[in-house]
């Protein structure tokens, strides 16, 4: 949903999926160095919180191991979507199917036991 900003601009809200708050882990594997804890997740895309701040740009081209607390450990291609100190927001581009299918689940048991994670509007 578009969103006027405090100026009157309309601010395009591109997420196309609520986020939900998780617990997991995470580390880069291109670029290779950061680890941290998985803040929150969408079915395309999730925010990190870096041990390390990251020396990352916007829409780097990047690749990670993602480790929710239930499930298995996924590798996913993700474009750097957003930077904040040590939270990086990505979009995922590429996984295997077998863990959307999985994520895709977990999503759904996420969305029917709690309300999504809101961007404040």
């Amino acid at each position: 949903m578009d969103k006027p900003d405090p100026m009157g601009h309309v601010v395009l809200d591109r997420r196309q999926d609520p986020r939900f708050p998780v617990s997991g882990r995470f580390r880069s594997l291109a670029p290779p160095g950061l680890s941290g804890h998985v803040a929150d997740v969408s079915l395309n895309g999730a925010r990190l919180r870096c041990e390390n701040k990251p020396e990352l740009t916007l829409d780097a081209q990047t690749e990670w191991l993602v480790e929710l607390t239930e499930g298995a450990p996924f590798a996913v291609k993700a474009r750097v979507a957003h930077l904040d100190g040590h939270e990086v927001g990505i979009e995922f581009e590429e996984m295997a199917s077998k863990a959307l299918e999985e994520l895709a689940e977990r999503i759904e048991a996420l969305r029917r036991a709690a309300l999504p994670i809101s961007d404040g509007g």
